[in-house]
């Protein structure tokens, strides 16, 4: 047809406060598994769409995580992203890029906490500042400085 009728709610969507599109993952066949995914680039603005709550998170604060609910929203077939049914496999295309990047970020972010920890077995005394010293492969010169008051 010429547009497609959806119906159901979406939980944990980073930035879902804020966001004017997004990519929607539909069943449009129910009995298909995998192969019954279809994308659609949807503007929040149409009818049918609400936003649920903020909801509460340990990390990332800058960042929203939230409820999207979808009451009989009329999407235009126009706004299909590929073809139907190849929903998955357009999704599963970057999944292990994206993974190998968080996993990068992840290191990166523990060895930055570490590095600036105070070396075992020393107390720093009052008003001392922390300071730690790491090698970075492949950094001209090899020594980076981190400071923390």
């Amino acid at each position: 047809g010429e547009e497609y009728v959806v119906n159901g709610s979406k939980i944990f969507i980073s930035n879902g406060q804020l966001c004017d599109v997004i990519v929607l993952a539909t069943k449009t066949d129910s009995a298909a598994g995998a192969k019954g995914v279809t994308l659609f680039l949807v503007d929040t603005s149409l009818p049918g769409f609400r936003r649920g709550k903020n909801l509460s998170k340990m990390g990332l604060k800058a960042q929203d995580t939230s409820e999207l609910f979808f009451d009989d929203m009329r999407i235009p077939a126009s706004a299909m992203l590929g073809e139907e049914g190849k929903g998955f496999e357009l999704m599963m295309t970057k999944l292990a890029q994206e993974r190998l990047a968080q996993a990068i970020r992840s290191a990166v972010v523990a060895e930055t906490v570490i590095g600036c920890e105070v070396p075992c077995g020393r107390k720093p005394e009052v008003g001392e500042r922390r300071h730690a010293t790491r090698t970075r492969p492949g950094a001209a010169g090899g020594t980076e400085h981190l400071s923390r008051p």
